[in-house]
C-alpha cells in the first residue's frame, strides 16, 4: 500500500496536466475511515480528520450512508430467519 500511494503521488500532478488541470499542488492519502492507521500522517489520514482535512463536513454524510445500510443489512438479515 504505501509503495502504490509513493507512485500514485508521484504521477499525480503529471495526471493532471495530461486531462487538462494544472494543479498547484497535489496530495495522494490513504483514508483509514473505520480503524487503526498503519501508515503514518501526512499519508494516512482517520476518519474523525476527514472534515478538517476537506475543510468541508464528510464525516456527517458517510456516517449517514453508513447508517442506512446497516438499517438495509439488518433488514436483509431479519428476512431470512
Amino acid at each position: 500500500m504505501h509503495e502504490e500511494l509513493v507512485r500514485t503521488q508521484m504521477l499525480l500532478t503529471d495526471y493532471g496536466r495530461v486531462v487538462g488541470i494544472t494543479p498547484e499542488t497535489s496530495n495522494a492519502h490513504v483514508i483509514f475511515y473505520y480503524g487503526l492507521l498503519s501508515l503514518p500522517p501526512p499519508l494516512a489520514i482517520s476518519g474523525y480528520d476527514l472534515d478538517e482535512h476537506f475543510q468541508f463536513p464528510v464525516h456527517e454524510a458517510i456516517e449517514l450512508v453508513n447508517a442506512y445500510f446497516v438499517a438495509r443489512l439488518s433488514a436483509l438479515i431479519e428476512q431470512e430467519d
